[in-house]
């Protein structure tokens, strides 16, 4: 008998890495030194999951939708089901004496309703045997992934960085989400984290990857203007990073070449990734208002809602329930002060809907200051969210559009992303290949 329950325990722990499960989503909270929130600390826990990202087989949440609810005291307590989770990560550096500290974390599984920890680790430092933060942040990130049943192929940075420079980018990084979370319109703090990204990347030459490949990408695509091959580099990015922002590129470029079923799928998984994010949410239901799905239309909508009551959530919310087409009203300060007020406050928290506040607040001109904001690689095949195709606005905004958008030189054609046409591709491109 005890053979046969040995043999039990045996085969378990030999075949459980292939039959755990496969959905996990995971966020990395904040760490606290010395049971405070420093911005190394939330630096620190920040690059741990960019770290962990770069698993196939883990959803990992964005460090700042994360670090939007932990730090929010009214929403750090249901913080699992706030963020969809079924496992965190949490740590605690704690400095021992002068010349001895450690760092202290671990793994919760949280998808029932008595929480159970995973694993508790617990790495020394001294200073007899310094090691890089890099490294620490390495070993744990070995650990973590297979603490998670993640046998996938181990991928880790192969940029080894300075340590002086790194430990300094944790702290600049640590500070500006701190600081980010303290201000209001949650819309406007994915875009600015953006931009925070790629300016301390060309200050300090540090980026999560693949966000620097992501980068050059679109970059040589503005250039070149081949949107095949950018179509192809996007799809294998997203594949290979489906924790990184190439998903949500990739689900602009699908809506705008047409390929509606890959867009849903992207955004919904960019969702899963970003789930703070109420611009994701409004393009999810904008691409279920095109491909005709009323009930899940409304769904996205109510998400949003959730997620940020700005103004600018607020006024597609306006445009879905006052008209029965679902397309932006004309809006004028006279007609509609309130509405033209949203939209006023709202400009700012979007420059992709840039062209749409536009096109609603000056009824007969066009602020070309504000269309050239719009980021280069959007195509803008297709007109701003909520607007119909042919409303005469569109129509008319096209023509200046034809300046700056990349579109009116392209020859696009129905196989541009051949592959997407194949349901069996697109429901496998972010799917855990746990047998890599």
């Amino acid at each position: 008998m005890a053979t046969v329950v040995l043999g039990s325990v045996l085969l378990y722990s030999v075949y459980l890495p292939e039959t755990a499960p496969k959905q996990i989503t995971l966020a990395v909270l904040p760490f606290s030194e010395q049971e405070e929130i420093t911005p190394f600390g939330v630096g620190f826990a920040a690059s741990l999951r960019d770290s962990i990202a770069l698993s196939r087989d883990v959803a990992v949440v964005d460090s700042l939708s994360t670090n939007l609810v932990m730090l929010d005291k009214e929403q750090a307590s249901g913080m699992a089901h706030v963020l969809a989770l079924t496992h965190f990560v949490d740590g605690a550096i704690r400095v021992n004496s002068e010349s001895a500290a450690s760092i202290e974390y671990r793994v919760v599984n949280v998808s029932h309703p008595n929480w159970k920890e995973v694993t508790t680790r617990e790495i020394q430092l001294s200073d007899e045997e310094l090691k890089p933060w890099q490294a620490i942040r390495d070993e744990m990130t070995v650990a973590i992934r297979g603490a998670l049943y993640d046998n996938s192929l181990l991928r880790t940075e192969t940029k080894a960085y300075n340590e002086q420079a790194y430990v300094a980018y944790l702290e600049t990084l640590g500070s500006f989400l701190i600081e980010l979370v303290e201000k209001p319109a949650s819309d406007t703090k994915y875009a600015a984290f953006d931009a925070f990204n790629r300016t301390l990347y060309e200050a300090t030459g540090i980026a999560p990857e693949p966000q620097q490949e992501l980068w050059d990408v679109q970059s040589k695509f503005s250039e070149d203007l081949n949107v095949s091959q950018y179509a192809q580099s996007l799809w294998h990015l997203a594949g290979e990073y489906p924790n990184s922002s190439a998903v949500a590129a990739l689900a602009q470029l699908a809506f705008d070449l047409n390929y509606l079923e890959l867009a849903e799928h992207a955004w919904l998984h960019a969702a899963r990734v970003n789930p703070q994010s109420a611009l994701v949410a409004l393009s999810v239901a904008d691409v279920r208002r095109v491909l005709d799905k009323p009930d899940g239309l409304e769904q996205a909508l109510r998400i949003a809602t959730l997620r940020a009551r700005s103004d600018l959530v607020d006024y597609f919310i306006i445009a879905s329930e006052k008209l029965d087409d679902g397309s932006i009203p004309l809006v004028s300060e006279a007609s509609h002060p309130e509405t033209f007020k949203l939209l006023e406050n709202a400009f700012e928290l979007s420059k992709t809907e840039g062209i749409a506040i536009d096109l609603l607040i000056h009824e007969d001109q066009l602020a070309e200051r504000r269309i050239v904001q719009i980021e280069p690689t959007r195509l803008w095949q297709r007109p701003p969210k909520f607007m119909r195709v042919d409303d005469p606005r569109w129509l008319r905004a096209q023509r200046y559009l034809g300046q700056i958008s990349p579109a009116t030189r392209l020859e696009i054609g129905s196989g541009t992303l051949a592959i997407a046409n194949d349901a069996e591709a697109v429901q496998q491109l972010f799917a855990p290949r746990r047998s890599d």
